[in-house]
This record gives structure tokens, sequence and C-alpha cells, in this order.
């Protein structure tokens, strides 16, 4: 075996674990997508007390009458990264975008703006308003939580039973 074909088998060897890094980086941007799509990176459920998920009836500014809805969850983030929350929809009779607050455990205030940290649960309260009153006083619902992050994904709760 000369040189030339020792270039030439080089050559080969390059090209193909040029393919090879090409393939395998593909499948891991896949793997990742497809982990981001498919298991949550946070956990969320509802605060163990009876009163974690309530409604009461009030009225805005302009005095419609309305409901005031408000959950106590516990959120713990699996991912890599830090989650900071940009706020909260609720799925019931109609889509409600509401606020999300975050608790910082060494100072006990709650902010928007308090991330939560990797491998970390944090407890979360959410606070909507939805104008009208379509179930009766006392009467409960149950309906879907979205957290919604500063990425733009979103995180979906089971099921939360809100109480009258």
């Amino acid at each position: 075996m000369d040189l030339a074909d020792l270039k030439a088998l080089g050559q080969v060897i390059l090209i193909f674990l040029a393919i090879l890094g090409t393939i395998f980086g593909w499948i891991g941007r896949i793997a990742d997508w497809l982990g981001e799509r498919f298991w949550r990176r946070l956990r969320i459920v509802k605060q163990p007390r009876s009163n974690a998920a309530i409604w009461t009836l009030n009225s805005n500014v302009d005095g419609k009458l309305g409901m005031q809805i408000m959950a106590d969850l516990r959120v713990t983030n699996t991912g890599k990264v830090a989650v900071e929350l940009a706020g909260a929809r609720l799925t019931f009779p109609t889509r409600v975008y509401g606020m999300a607050t975050v608790e910082d455990p060494s100072t006990r205030y709650v902010s928007q703006s308090t991330p939560i940290p990797s491998g970390q649960a944090r407890n979360v309260r959410l606070l909507f308003f939805a104008v009208g009153q379509p179930f009766s006083k006392g009467e409960p619902f149950e309906a879907r939580v979205q957290l919604l992050d500063t990425t733009e994904k979103s995180h979906w709760s089971r099921p939360i039973v809100f109480v009258g």
C-alpha cells in the first residue's frame, strides 16, 4: 500500500465519519424534539388541601358579574434548565387567561418572575377572572390548567376540580 492508497483510505474514512455524525446529529435533535413534546418538563399537581382549587362570584370594575378562580399548585421542574412562567390558561366553558405567581422558598415572597430551578419544586398560585356565571354558586367544575413559560412552551395539568 503506497501513500496515495493511504490518502484515499483516509478520505473515505473521513467521509464515512462525517455521514455518521450528520445522521446521529439529526437523530439527537429528533430525540430532543420528541422529548419536549411527549415528556413533560413540568409536573403539575394540586396542593393536598380542600381549598386548593376554588371559585367565587365577584364583580369586576365595570360591575359585571364574574367568577374569580384560584388554584394552589405544586410544580416540579424535571427539565435540564430553569423555567420561568409567563402566565396560565384555564380550559372550562371558554379559555380564560390568568396570572401565575411562583413562591421563592428562601424569602416566602411570590413573584411572576421567580424561576423554577431544574430538579426542584415550587408552590405556584394561579388567579383567573372569567366574566359571566356559567355555574351555580356552590357547584364544582372540572378543568385543565395550562402553564405557559417564557420560551413559549405549554405544560398541561390533569383535570382539577374547582369547588364553589
